[in-house]
């Protein structure tokens, strides 16, 4: 299969592209105290969340996947 001359073009783009050797500082190296103190709760939270929202969310797929079960013995039960 041919390649196409955008990609043919932008892997020799690639190949003579040149990168810069320094690094740069993460960005927790950089941050003021308050910055950090915000991120850490923020971290807090998220697994606050994540730890509520996840039982509650495989309980509703639970109740989804049961009810689905349930739903043609149902129609059978009320036709007789």
């Amino acid at each position: 299969m041919a390649e196409s001359k955008e990609l043919a073009d932008l892997k020799a783009d690639m190949k003579h592209k040149e990168f810069d050797d320094e690094v740069q500082p993460a960005w927790e190296e950089t941050a003021s105290p308050e910055q950090l103190a915000l991120l850490k709760r923020e971290k807090v939270l998220i697994k606050k969340l994540d730890l509520f929202i996840a039982p509650v969310m495989g309980l509703l797929q639970l109740v989804s996947y049961l009810d689905r079960g349930m739903l043609p013995s149902l129609v059978i039960v009320t036709r007789t």
